[in-house]
């Protein structure tokens, strides 16, 4: 395993000039490189492939990616680059340290940019016009790193960076956005997910569902998962849980003679009161209230 912790380390691996302490980017094809062991990089990265050139891995597994396709790695991925050597890869590379983000407005909203944290790692295809855009803001990067260096730079730096971050999380939730019909789905999903759980038995064990179990349970990062519920459905996926769980729980009341506790204990609250205080916040009366006035109703 080769660890890259600078940029420095970055440009003399790819046996390129450094240019700066906190960027750099190439075209690959001017690069000289292999990486047929695990290199772990201490920065973020985005690599833009023209071509399929060989085999991509990160993490051990390997990415299935297209012509005009964009990758990302953040701090601490493991990649492996195998090269069909009768072509060189055509494309680019843009990495950048966490010191460039620190006291800056790229550093303040760089919490927009969940894509970092999504798992499994998917890759961006991009159409012609896209491509053009995303190479343009390689270049302009580019650019500025051959400008002499003055007070401006690393401010046209985080400019041009978050031009070309931002340009990449519109297309990726553009193409991840869901149909209408998918919508549905993923609200059904989330939906018998949670019902399972609660009625596992699980919960008396391991406690209430919460998003960052959800969304394991798709695979997901919490942070990248809480985007596409909020983006999809226009709720947080705190709120679809406890939606979800109060409508259990109203269930539980009407339908069974299960005490107010053993229902707390099967929503996963340690403490029955804990749970008495969520149905009150939240419907406007006590479990048991909500239960002797659905049995009135059912009696008249």
């Amino acid at each position: 395993m080769i660890y890259i912790k600078t940029i420095e380390q970055f440009d003399s691996y790819f046996h390129q000039d450094n240019l700066h302490k906190s960027v750099s980017v190439a075209e690959l094809y001017r690069i000289s490189y292999t990486i047929s062991e695990p290199v772990t990089f201490s920065m973020y990265a985005l690599i833009y492939f023209d071509e399929l050139f060989g085999e991509f891995s990160r993490a051990g597994k390997r990415v299935n990616y297209t012509p005009h396709s964009l990758i990302w790695l953040k701090p601490g991925d493991s990649v492996v680059m195998r090269a069909d050597y009768a072509k060189k890869p055509r494309g680019w590379i843009m990495a950048f340290s966490e010191e460039l983000l620190e006291r800056s407005g790229l550093g303040r909203d760089f919490y927009m940019f969940t894509f970092f944290n999504n798992y499994p790692i998917s890759t961006l295809s991009l159409t012609n016009e896209q491509k053009s855009a995303v190479i343009s803001s390689f270049v302009n990067i580019q650019t500025e790193l051959l400008q002499p260096r003055d007070y401006l730079t690393n401010h046209m730096l985080r400019l041009s960076i978050s031009q070309l971050l931002t340009h990449y999380k519109r297309l990726f939730e553009r193409s991840h956005s869901l149909s209408n019909e998918a919508e549905g789905q993923l609200a059904a999903k989330m939906g018998i997910m949670l019902e399972n759980y609660l009625s596992s038995g699980l919960p008396e064990q391991k406690g209430y569902p919460t998003v960052a179990w959800l969304a394991g349970e798709f695979g997901l990062t919490a942070n990248y998962f809480g985007d596409l519920v909020r983006r999809e459905l226009h709720i947080s996926a705190q709120e679809f849980i406890h939606n979800k769980m109060l409508e259990v729980a109203e269930r539980l009341l009407l339908q069974t003679d299960k005490s107010i506790t053993q229902i707390a204990l099967q929503m996963g609250f340690s403490y029955p009161t804990h749970f008495v205080r969520m149905f009150k916040r939240r419907t406007g009366e006590s479990p048991l209230r909500f239960r002797r006035r659905g049995a009135t109703a059912a009696i008249c």
